[in-house]
């Protein structure tokens, strides 16, 4: 390098030449001394990089990128840059013959935007201006989100969430989305499915009768792109609520009907009901029923008489009540007669008597109407009460003597009811043959 300002420095060093052998090393040694002292000054500088140009301006984490000194060949060049507008910091890299070094990043690269504002020989200490860019940022990447991030279902129902893939980093690929923790009896169907980059695809929760129930959390993960992520939403099952109730036949008789209530959607359910009795609130009664969502009784002969009015129903599981719109009702009549039997066949006036016993007539009164000597006769209403044939037992007897002055012949029971009812019972009754009473 020529340094014109120095030339009478370098005259001296030639004329001690003349004077003193000296080997060529050692004739260098004040040049380069002097060319080193000069440095130091700032009065000598090195070569200096023209200028700095960046390419590509833009990568991922994991991608390459090259900076291009002008003038720069073989150059240990110190670089000035900041990172997101942070403080400026330096580095120094050795370019190859080109003036280039290549610069890869791995995934501990700090992301954001790089700005270089100065570069120099490094064994400069003037730096010279300039101003190249460039914004290197994560991998490609997807983001999965569920709304709602938690879900509400009944069992044998349906609740759906809304799955977004959001794209990151320029992510382009379709992502393939998929279900898991779902407790027994729950499944999961997505559509569509794979879904586009920076689309949506809707989640439904489809539940069986039998699910389990309780809250749970389940996963969502989605695949695309060679990433993997997952959302975590949850989901709480209730117990299924029955849906409608209705009572067939809708009246019938203590001790004599039967009937069925049927519950929609109550399959091996055991519900409880609201009800009132002639117009009065009753406590509420639960019943469980079978697996096509029924439920049957004969009426027992003590069944409290009425009009039941049946407005609300829930799983016992529940304690929110589904209201009926229109109340299922079924009204209970007092006990009839089922049969009727009277022992002995045959009796003599004034000398015995003999026992009738009603099926299903224990303490109820009794109306008959009966013939004598094949004669329709006066009908005989309010029968007293008759008691139970057993303790407990729905059959009711009557001992009744025959007085002398009891008229002889065939009395046949042609019919037979309960004074509150006012229906005939539709069998065949039996008869009694009275005899006259023996002379004395």
């Amino acid at each position: 390098m020529t340094f014109s300002s120095h030339r009478g420095f370098a005259a001296r060093a030639m004329r001690v030449s003349r004077h003193i052998e000296l080997s060529p090393f050692q004739a260098a040694l004040p040049c380069a001394a002097m060319l080193l002292f000069f440095t130091r000054l700032g009065l000598a500088q090195e070569p200096q990089p023209s200028s700095l140009s960046i390419s590509p301006g833009a990568i991922h984490l994991g991608e390459c990128f090259t900076l291009t000194v002008g003038n720069g060949a073989e150059m240990n060049v110190d670089f000035q840059y900041t990172l997101n507008n942070g403080p400026v910091q330096t580095t120094t890299l050795k370019l190859d013959a080109n003036g280039q070094y290549t610069i890869c990043t791995t995934s501990d690269t700090p992301v954001g935007t790089y700005n270089f504002v100065g570069i120099k020989n490094a064994a400069n200490s003037t730096w010279v201006p300039v101003s190249a860019t460039i914004t290197i940022s994560g991998p490609p990447d997807f983001s999965p989100s569920v709304s709602p991030s938690s879900g509400t279902v009944d069992q044998g129902q349906s609740t759906s969430y809304t799955v977004s893939v959001s794209a990151i980093n320029g992510f382009n690929s379709s992502v393939s989305l998929s279900a898991s923790g779902l407790p027994p009896g729950a499944s999961a169907a997505f559509s569509p499915n794979p879904v586009s980059y920076g689309g949506v695809s809707t989640l439904t929760v489809i539940t069986s009768t039998t699910a389990s129930t309780g809250p749970f959390a389940f996963t969502v993960t989605g695949t695309g792109g060679g990433q993997t992520h997952s959302a975590s939403p949850t989901i709480l099952i209730k117990a299924r609520q029955p849906t409608s109730l209705s009572i067939s036949p809708s009246q019938g008789y203590a001790g004599v009907d039967c009937y069925t209530m049927t519950v929609g959607n109550g399959s091996g359910m055991t519900v409880v009901l609201q009800y009132t009795l002639k117009g009065v609130s009753q406590p509420d009664w639960s019943v469980g029923l079978d697996p096509s969502g029924r439920w049957g009784i004969c009426l027992p002969h003590d069944t409290a008489t009425g009009l039941y009015a049946y407005t609300a129903i829930r799983n016992q599981d529940r304690s929110d009540w589904v209201t009926l719109n229109r109340p299922a009702t079924c009204e209970v009549f007092p006990p009839q007669p089922t049969w009727l039997s009277i022992t002995p066949a045959s009796v003599t006036a004034g000398q015995g008597s003999y026992r009738m016993t009603a099926g299903n007539g224990a303490r109820i009164a009794l109306d008959l109407q009966y013939t004598l000597n094949g004669v329709p006769a006066d009908p005989i209403t309010g029968w007293p009460s008759l008691e139970e044939v057993a303790q407990g037992s729905p059959d009711g007897k009557a001992d009744i003597g025959v007085r002398v002055c009891t008229p002889p012949g065939i009395t046949g029971l042609r019919q037979r009811r309960t004074p509150a009812t006012r229906r005939g019972c539709p069998f065949r009754l039996p008869s009694l043959s009275i005899r006259p009473p023996r002379p004395r």
